[in-house]
């Protein structure tokens, strides 16, 4: 399956429904699948929450399988999902367009998040634009995201 997103890049993320699958290096408290529509198609998404209060960094992957739709995007993150953890060092994906508030303001150890894509985030309560340096430097990002803030970004699929 090809994703071609509405910048015009796109990711192959294999056959659906093959017997491939990937495990995720972590346990989730919760995989939730959504969906949006955008311009009469709808597509779906994961969401994910981590249950291992003790992990110290996380890599959040690009896509997870489900028996039921194959490999999805992991696109959003939702308020208190990571709160009171032990992270010190999480990285998002590029599908990651949504980081709601305080998902990560009780993670006192946390010093650095890494965004696959930089350019285009906004604060998502006042809608003020975030720079892409602050978002580009991992000390800068956790900085913002322990204060509570939640980001979005235009780019979904």
């Amino acid at each position: 399956m090809i994703i071609t997103y509405t910048d015009g890049t796109s990711d192959n993320l294999g056959k659906i429904g093959s017997d491939e699958t990937k495990e995720p290096e972590h346990s989730y408290d919760d995989i939730s699948i959504g969906s949006i529509v955008e311009n009469g198609s709808e597509y779906r998404y994961l969401t994910v929450s981590l249950s291992n209060n003790n992990t110290e960094s996380i890599n959040i992957p690009t896509t997870m399988y489900t028996s039921e739709y194959g490999y999805l995007p992991v696109v959003m993150i939702f308020d208190n999902d990571f709160e009171s953890t032990a992270l010190k060092s999480v990285a998002l994906p590029k599908h990651c367009a949504i980081i709601e508030e305080n998902t990560f303001s009780k993670c006192p150890n946390l010093n650095e998040v890494y965004f696959e894509v930089t350019a285009g985030w906004k604060n998502s309560e006042t809608g003020e634009e975030i720079s892409e340096s602050t978002i580009a430097d991992p000390h800068k990002a956790a900085d913002l995201l322990r204060q509570g803030v939640g980001l979005s970004h235009a780019r979904i699929y």
